[in-house]
């Protein structure tokens, strides 16, 4: 999978910049101080290809202050994406032709690994972000999976608002309890079966960036048993009463992980942390790979310069070989001369862009 070209229009801190890449660099590089643009352009590329920001909550957000409206273009082994977000909602494209559903635009885009080091919170902040990384990679992984979710947060938020309503009746809940267990039993079962493929993958990937026999795994932890939504909806109808809210479902799920059989955010030290994260994404990149067929864009934000060499070699050599990765950084002086050599650079200046 390789993006030859990219176009940002209104996004963020840029205001109509290009840049074009050959199809055979394995590696970009986005050099530039903090602020000047570097992490938007990944974001941008996240955006393209998967109709979502890795940072933002909405995607007006991204549109340029004073601005109204936003646009991403770039060549996608030879299909022209387009992603444009204004006001009025956001309009998709392909080949110059609209494309009306999501599903249908990312039928013809490509798959995404994002890096960053935020990323360590997988570990150590609450389960939010945890759900999020099982949604990302199941939407991908899974065709029907981003579909369900929707729908799934759509009946969630009608049902919790009638929730906190004193007149509403057993009947309308039951209505929106119905959809809740329909999409969410599925999204259920391929996150069981998503973590099932990942977590010996990340084992394999812990014990190559260690370099130690450590045990690391990923275990699912559903809030309500796989196929049981309906009826665990149903017998806590109490507590959804004293909170006014829907207790059960995959909005409550957790992701597990475990160095050695201890949760690995009470007893792990930071390094085994960080590469416990490492491993998950590399984990992320493979099973990818394996379950389309075809390898990820690797989205590597400032974290680089942050590893020893040991980690970072560990990490190049983990990731699938044909996987393209762009990357940010402040300096290069982490690089070595082989990494260089593989490497287009642009330099990144307060919201402009220029080859190195």
């Amino acid at each position: 999978m390789s993006l030859s070209r990219l176009r940002l229009f209104q996004f963020r801190c840029f205001g109509n910049v290009e840049l074009a890449v050959d199809d055979a660099a394995p590696v970009v590089g986005f050099v530039g101080e903090n602020a000047a643009g570097k992490t938007s352009i990944l974001e941008a590329v996240c955006v393209l290809l998967r109709l979502q920001s890795p940072r933002a909550q909405a995607m007006g957000d991204l549109v340029r202050f004073g601005d109204d409206k936003a646009a991403v273009e770039g060549e996608l082994d030879g299909t022209t994406l387009r992603w444009v977000q204004s006001a009025s909602g956001r309009r998709l494209s392909v080949d110059g032709e609209r494309a009306g559903k999501a599903a249908n635009y990312l039928a013809h885009s490509g798959l995404v690994v994002w890096m960053g080091n935020d990323d360590i919170l997988l570990v150590r902040a609450g389960g939010d972000g945890r759900r999020r990384f099982l949604d990302f990679v199941g939407s991908q992984m899974f065709p029907e999976y981003r579909g369900s979710l929707r729908a799934y947060e759509r009946a969630l938020r009608s049902r919790n608002f009638l929730l906190k309503k004193p007149d509403v009746t057993e009947a309308q809940l039951a209505a929106y309890a119905a959809v809740l267990a329909e999409h969410g039993d599925r999204l259920s079962g391929w996150r069981e079966q998503m973590v099932a493929q990942l977590s010996p993958v990340a084992a394999e990937a812990h014990r190559e960036i260690s370099g130690r026999d450590e045990s690391f795994e990923m275990v699912y932890q559903p809030s309500a048993e796989p196929g049981g939504l309906a009826a665990a909806i149903a017998n806590s109808r109490g507590d959804e009463r004293r909170r006014k809210s829907t207790v059960v479902g995959p909005h409550r799920d957790d992701l597990a992980l475990q160095l050695n059989g201890m949760p690995l955010a009470q007893f792990g030290s930071e390094g085994q942390q960080r590469t416990a994260v490492l491993a998950m994404k590399i984990a992320q990149a493979r099973v990818l790979h394996q379950v389309r067929g075809r390898a990820p864009m690797i989205l590597v934000d400032d974290v680089f310069g942050e590893l020893d060499t040991s980690r970072r070699q560990q990490l190049m050599a983990g990731l699938p070989k044909e996987s393209k990765i762009w990357l940010t950084t402040t300096t290069l002086d982490w690089a070595d001369d082989a990494l260089l050599e593989r490497m287009t650079r642009f330099e990144v200046t307060s919201g402009t862009l220029q080859r190195m």
